[in-house]
């Protein structure tokens, strides 16, 4: 069975705030796995562990290990691969 987590769970497994998580959700960055609702009449998110996981880790294109991301843009694990790609690119073009 799948583990879920309602948005405050999503951003304290993700270390991020719980506005990051609902900007991520309403850009569609992260998808819902299920709505519930409540006894208030409201309804409550839940996200799947792995997609909350698999937008907060990647794997950095030029040296092939898996890093946490401090933000959704992060392409690189650190500043020496970035820098070695983009030099890279300028020589080869």
């Amino acid at each position: 069975m799948k583990t879920l987590l309602n948005i405050e769970q999503a951003a304290e497994f993700a270390q991020v705030k719980v506005v990051t998580v609902r900007s991520w959700h309403r850009k569609g960055q992260l998808p819902e796995a299920c709505r519930m609702a409540d006894g208030s009449g409201r309804h409550r998110v839940y996200f799947t562990m792995g997609a909350v996981e698999s937008l907060c880790r990647a794997t950095c294109p030029w040296c092939g290990s898996t890093f946490k991301r401090v933000n959704l843009r992060q392409v690189y694990c650190r500043d020496a691969c970035r820098k070695d790609a983009h030099r890279m690119q300028r020589q080869s073009g």
